[in-house]
């Protein structure tokens, strides 16, 4: 109706947190605590992340919360002390020298492009940044899931500007995408750590629809299904490795090509493998996982 005054959201925002904090301070006091005593925290913010937007738009505020605090939890116990000290400045997944140019490269840092997906990101490059994957370590009982613990991925994002980039860093790869490279590095880094499941973001889900609804073109529901991906309620269930439909099944004209992939994807796989086991400590087994996911509560 005009005339009638239009009041902004942001203050009525910012005081339910106030409350939320108030009538929750011994919860949150355990959550800042976990992130502090990891030391890998490197914004005093932090532990006030669950308060707004964060992961998904379907988690409550204590299942973000939760998040948070069983990811400052597990990941420091996994990660090798020469890699946590090498995380502020970047940790090198895996790189390829294709000729006198720039490299094409994966980086595993802390999230910077988008935070509020995720605690920690996997970035491609090739002479610029190309696409960055968001994920956390969480318990499982945040998303629902039979395990003690899972790896969400909160957010895969391109660059803008760099459609030619991407080509031809997939042409430089044996076809293989960059988004493609940096599913099979989440993936590496999911079964070092001892994960039972890796969860990703659905497209109806994600949290910069609540405040950026018409920039969100990232095709998550066919990203997850070429991954062998399988929606599951609110979520996607990733596997570790997609299964392959047989060569007979693909037509005659593309075998050849098909095979190539495969075969440069197995080789890619293990190449990110070998130096993901020499970051990450995988934890001596389920029952220490557990322990390390109960101590969020």
């Amino acid at each position: 109706m005009a005339g009638r005054p239009r009041f902004s959201r942001k203050p009525l925002k910012r005081l339910r947190q106030i409350a939320y904090l108030c009538c929750h301070p011994i919860s949150h006091f355990r959550c800042a605590a976990a992130i502090r005593n990891s030391r890998m925290a490197y914004d005093a913010a932090t532990s006030l992340k669950y308060l707004g937007d964060h992961l998904a738009l379907s988690l409550r505020p204590q299942q973000r919360r939760r998040a948070l605090a069983s990811h400052y939890t597990i990941f420091p116990a996994v990660l090798r002390l020469s890699a946590r000290k090498a995380l502020p400045q970047g940790l090198p997944i895996w790189r390829k020298h294709v000729g006198p140019g720039a490299a094409l490269s994966i980086t595993l840092e802390k999230s910077t492009l988008a935070p509020m997906e995720g605690e920690l990101q996997l970035r491609f490059s090739y002479k610029s940044n190309l696409c960055v994957l968001t994920f956390l370590l969480a318990s499982g009982e945040v998303f629902g899931a039979g395990h003690s613990s899972v790896l969400f991925v909160g957010g895969v994002q391109g660059f803008m500007g760099a459609r030619e980039e991407v080509r031809e860093a997939a042409r430089l790869n044996g076809e293989i995408a960059p988004s493609a490279m940096l599913l099979l590095a989440v993936q590496a880094i999911g079964r070092a750590c001892g994960v039972g499941e890796i969860i990703g973001i659905a497209e109806d889900d994600h949290i910069s629809l609540g405040y950026a609804r018409s920039k969100v073109i990232f095709d998550y529901r066919r990203i997850w299904n070429e991954a062998g991906g399988v929606r599951r309620g609110l979520h996607y269930g990733i596997p570790f490795e997609a299964a392959r439909k047989p060569l007979n099944e693909t037509s005659r004209s593309h075998r050849s090509r098909t095979r190539r992939k495969r075969e440069a994807k197995h080789r890619l796989r293990r190449s990110i493998d070998l130096r993901v086991r020499q970051l990450i400590s995988t934890p001596a087994n389920a029952t220490l996982m557990s322990a390390m996911v109960e101590s969020c509560h």
